[in-house]
């Protein structure tokens, strides 16, 4: 599947059966200020 700009700054890379293999989060250090970097956690269904 390649490459798919998901929402504004979020872009997700898809292998061929459509899992994602990476997510960007573009400037999200100046979209979120008070975002503490080091402890950035994500859920995955």
């Amino acid at each position: 599947m390649g490459t798919v700009k998901f929402s504004p700054g979020v872009v997700l890379d898809f292998r061929e059966r459509n899992q994602v293999v990476g997510i960007e989060m573009l400037h999200l250090s100046r979209r979120s200020p008070q975002l503490i970097l080091q402890e950035l956690q994500y859920q995955s269904a």
